[in-house]
Parts: structure tokens; sequence; C-alpha cells
């Protein structure tokens, strides 16, 4: 028997499975891979990779040599398991479609990711930095989750592959193989991606400092530029009776021009250092 249900149904389905799951589910331990005399159970947390609002929901696969069961938390799980499934000849290769199914767009999916985050370094190399830090940190988030996923999963075809308790034949541990190395290459993928996020941060980052240098800059210029001025003002300030300057008609004037010529001066020089 192949059948998709909810996990509060097991009921139904109690007299074609081995007396001592329902032990080990009341335990409260499930493992994401079980392996047993006569029978395998294998748990994991799916998430809706389109879904980013989606809490995970788990789904757990009972396999014997008679009868394989699709367990399902909620609605959500419950729809997707349905959606994948097809019927086989055999359990093992009902097990392998429904895997493939699972699994099947994701690589578009971390393509589309990637395209995001180049998208998302263009805008922080062009300096457009307001809205970067949010799309950051949803990027970690998305990326983290997949990567728990896909580490399930892997873990899941690895102990499949070892076939402990001689349940599946060779034709079937070959399809493992081969739903565990294309699990491998989304993992890779997905660590891959999110170093790419590191060193958007990083360029974000590096971003910033360009920024509070250039404010920097500016200031540094502005206080260049008038410390002259100020040194002049103070010195006349001290209101000497005998400075000649303060008796003659042309005096103010003078002082006017110097500080114009002063400040012209350092603006030219600072121009063609490139510090402006």
């Amino acid at each position: 028997m192949k059948q998709v249900l909810y996990t509060r149904d097991i009921a139904a389905v109690l007299s074609h499975m081995d007396h001592a799951v329902l032990s080990y589910l009341n335990s409260g331990q499930i493992e994401t891979f079980e392996s047993f005399r006569t029978f395998d159970i294998l748990a994991f947390d799916w998430y809706d990779i389109y879904d980013l609002s989606a809490e995970p929901s788990q789904m757990m696969i009972y396999i014997d040599r008679d009868d394989v069961f699709f367990l399902c938390e909620n609605d959500l799980s419950y729809q997707k398991a349905v959606s994948v499934f097809k019927d086989a000849p055999t359990n093992e290769r009902a097990v392998y479609e429904f895997f493939l199914g699972l699994i099947r767009g994701d690589t578009r999916n971390l393509e589309t990711l990637e395209g995001s985050l180049i998208e998302l370094e263009d805008s922080v190399i062009t300096g457009k930095t307001h809205a970067c830090v949010p799309e950051i940190v949803r990027f970690r988030r998305e990326l983290l989750r997949l990567k728990k996923y896909y580490e399930q999963l892997q873990s899941i075809f690895e102990e499949l592959t070892e076939n402990d308790n001689g349940l599946f034949s060779e034709d079937s541990l070959r399809w493992f193989e081969v739903l565990s190395n294309r699990v491998d290459r989304l993992l890779k993928s997905t660590i891959n991606l999110r170093d790419y996020v590191t060193q958007v941060r990083e360029a974000y980052q590096a971003q910033l400092d360009i920024q509070a240098n250039n404010i920097m800059k500016v200031f540094t210029v502005v206080t260049s530029v008038f410390l002259p001025l100020s040194l002049i003002t103070g010195w006349y300030g001290m209101n000497f009776v005998n400075m000649p300057e303060l008796t003659w008609q042309g005096g103010y004037p003078t002082i006017i021009g110097v500080c114009v010529a002063v400040v012209a001066g350092l603006l030219i020089m600072f121009k063609r250092k490139k510090w402006i």
C-alpha cells in the first residue's frame, strides 16, 4: 500500500505497520533517519521555498517491504505531498519519485535568488544603500533556512544508501545516490550564495565607510578654508590702536580682498590635488 495521509490519521494504517512504530512515535524523539530491522522512518522539516513567510512543517515517511506511507503534519505539507506523490511499481521508486518532486524547481529558485543578489550588489556599488539592510537580512534568513533543509535531505539520502537493513534493491540505491548528488549540489550552491551575501554586506559596509570619509573630507576642507580666516579675524579683533590698517581708508576692503584671495587660493589648491 502507498498512501499520503495526515500524521493524526496514522491509526488508520497502523495495522499495516510494524508494531514498534507507535511506541517510537510516542517517544517524541524522532530523528531524521531511523533504520529498524524490517522498516525505515524518515523525518524532515519541509519548507515551501516559494513562500518566505511559511513555517516549516514536518513530513515523515514509513517504508517497509510491503508498504510506504507519507505522513504530513498539516494542510500545507499534505497538499505538497499529494502534488508530488506518484504511484510506482515499487515502494523504493515511489519514495524516489516523491523526493524528486520535492526538489524539482529548487535549482531555478536558487538562480532567481542569485539574480536578486546581483541586483542588490549593483545597488550597493552605485551607492543606493538606503534599503539594503532589510534585503541583506532577508537573504541571510532565507539561505539559512534552505541550508538546514538541504542538510536534512542530504543526511537522509546518505543513510538510505547505507541500506543497513537490506530494505532496498541495488537499483533503488543508485536512484538515491542520484538524489544525494543533486541535493549536495543544491546545498553547495546555497552555501556559495550565503558567502555571496557576506560579500554584499561587506561591500555595503565599505560603501558606508566611503560615504563617511566623504563627509569627513568636506568638513576637513571647510575647516582648512576657514582656519586662515579665523587667524586674520582674530588678529584684527585684538584692536591694537596703532595698527595702520585701522586708520587707512582702504584697510577693510584690503582685508576683505585678502580673505577672498585666501579662500580662492585654497579651493584651487584642493581642486588640483583632487581633494574636492
